[in-house]
């Protein structure tokens, strides 16, 4: 699947606080919601079935928080190496509050084999709950990704580790 080219983040904004402690502690900030509400969507989708209005909030919120991201970053690209996530480049800071949610993130990514979630500019809140279901039953990176793009899918792609 070819990715779309990611959206350009204010240049403006971004160059002035690039390296500053604003601009990371707020991407900080960003990441551990996206954290935050990648594991909600997940624990949600495991107890609803598709179509169930539960998961409707949690995808939107989802959504909510990639565009902010994109709207500072360019990316909304999620990955984790040993221990951390890291968003893009900046490594999230674990806090006491988003214990465990990182670490079910994280052993969810081990599980199966996955070394990122990248969310594109125009992502739906249909697609993320679909999203959501397809992680839901399959084991591997390659198997997501597939059938990811197989059920059109296009603004959530998955690469392994």
């Amino acid at each position: 699947m070819s990715e779309p080219a990611p959206r350009e983040a204010n240049p403006k904004l971004f160059e002035a606080l690039k390296g500053s402690r604003i601009r990371d502690e707020n991407l900080n900030r960003l990441g551990k919601r996206l954290v935050y509400q990648v594991h909600i969507l997940l624990k949600t989708a495991h107890i609803h079935l598709a179509g169930n209005a539960a998961l409707a909030l949690p995808s939107e919120r989802l959504v909510k928080t990639v565009e902010e991201i994109l709207e500072w970053r360019g990316a909304a690209h999620l990955h984790h190496e040993g221990d951390h996530l890291y968003l893009d480049d900046l490594r999230l800071k674990m806090d006491l509050e988003g214990y465990i949610g990182f670490t079910e993130v994280i052993d969810n990514f081990r599980r199966r084999e996955i070394g990122s979630v990248r969310f594109l500019d125009d992502v739906s809140p249909q697609e993320v709950i679909e999203f959501a279901h397809l992680w839901m039953t399959t084991s591997t990176a390659d198997t997501l990704q597939a059938l990811l793009s197989a059920r059109g899918v296009q603004h959530i792609s998955i690469e392994p580790p």
